[in-house]
């Protein structure tokens, strides 16, 4: 159970901090070898390209279990404490939907990427092998989503604040 708490608690951190790293190194050796050696690589800059793109989507849960994702909260932070519990229940549900939504729509942009049989250029990788990152990103925002609002659902209906007041 310690596993599962960890990853629960460092996952997308952990994966994203592990890409950073492998950008951040890719991209010193491209340094290295345009100005110190002369002779530039191909693919350092497709790489860093598709670590981004995978930080991008996988820090979404991220943003999301953390509640640090940028919102406009002037109204909310006005109303009463129930008041503002609910309001973040209904954004929770929203959340929910739109993320249920991309992460269906993801796996047919994921199909049709796949049919392509397309590579990429310089590394001549499949080119879903990128696109994979789509449903991952969008199924972790949606299951971090339905965890925010089981905590935000229990808080409000249970009378306690949630884990995101609590933060605060």
């Amino acid at each position: 159970m310690k596993i599962l708490k960890w990853l629960d608690e460092n996952l997308e951190a952990f994966i994203c901090g592990c890409l950073l790293s492998v950008l951040s190194v890719i991209m010193m050796l491209q340094v290295i070898m345009r100005y110190i050696f002369s002779t530039p690589l191909s693919w350092p800059e497709e790489l860093s390209r598709y670590c981004y793109i995978w930080i991008t989507f996988l820090s979404i849960g991220l943003t999301i279990r953390t509640g640090s994702y940028f919102r406009v909260t002037a109204l909310i932070d006005m109303l009463p404490k129930k008041g503002r519990q609910l309001m973040e229940l209904v954004s929770q549900l929203i959340n929910l939907a739109f993320y249920g939504a991309c992460a269906y729509y993801s796996i047919d942009i994921l199909r049709t990427v796949h049919a392509s049989t397309q590579t990429t250029p310089a590394l001549r990788l499949p080119m879903y092998f990128i696109y994979i990152v789509l449903p991952l990103g969008m199924f972790l925002a949606l299951f971090r989503s339905a965890q925010m609002t089981i905590v935000t659902g229990r808080a409000l209906f249970a009378g306690h604040i949630s884990e995101q007041e609590a933060a605060e």
